[in-house]
């Protein structure tokens, strides 16, 4: 019940970037002291249950460092963030033995609250799996989407290798979409990949098909 009040005023306060930042700034420095029950909590990454779930086992993965959006998260300074999110987030699924799960980030005017933080959850199918032959392009549209935008950006099994580019490719990938102003999700895809992939994101935008 508390959390789930304070999850509504941090909503609230979060709409403008001086306050949002200040939501940042407690899972930095203070998330112990929120009153929810972590499931992970380590130097790097603060997991817990969703306050007010929308699907089944929904569990917020957020940063312990004052990220703002999906794009900051991107910097060079930030990417270790992203890995061990990645991380936690294939850690969490294997070790509750769920075959099927969702692991997504709100963007643009998705975004609800003004610190970056990911979603893990089952019970809904919100993009199709990329199964297919990756031929040439490592950006193309879905072959079946599910939304009006769906591109899909593959990585191969050394990607970390070429994080830096991936992040700065993608950050110009939204701006040129102009996501930014009609909101946007992106999930990752851990399983199946295709032959000779290690990452598959799926980058998904307006109206569901």
């Amino acid at each position: 019940m508390i959390a789930a009040t304070l999850f509504r005023f941090a909503h609230w306060v979060s709409k403008h970037p001086i306050t949002g930042r200040l939501i940042g700034l407690g899972f930095q420095y203070g998330s112990g002291l929120i009153p929810v029950r972590p499931i992970v909590a380590n130097k790097m990454v603060f997991a817990f249950p969703h306050p007010k779930p929308s699907y089944d086992d929904h569990v917020l993965i957020i940063p312990k460092r004052a990220i703002a959006t999906f794009s900051d998260l991107l910097t060079y300074e930030n990417q270790g963030y992203l890995l061990a999110l990645l991380d936690t987030a294939r850690t969490l699924a294997t070790e509750w033995g769920w075959n099927g799960f969702l692991f997504g980030v709100n963007g643009g005017v998705n975004q609800e609250v003004r610190q970056v933080h990911f979603h893990l959850y089952r019970g809904q199918e919100h993009f199709r799996v990329f199964d297919g032959v990756v031929d040439g392009s490592m950006v193309f549209e879905h072959p079946n989407p599910c939304r009006a935008s769906h591109l899909v950006i593959v990585f191969p099994v050394d990607w970390q290798d070429g994080l830096d580019v991936f992040s700065k490719d993608l950050v110009r990938l939204i701006e040129k979409q102009l996501l930014i102003h009609a909101g946007y999700t992106v999930f990752v895809q851990f399983d199946p990949l295709p032959q000779g992939c290690g990452l598959v994101f799926h980058l998904v935008s307006g109206a569901s098909r």
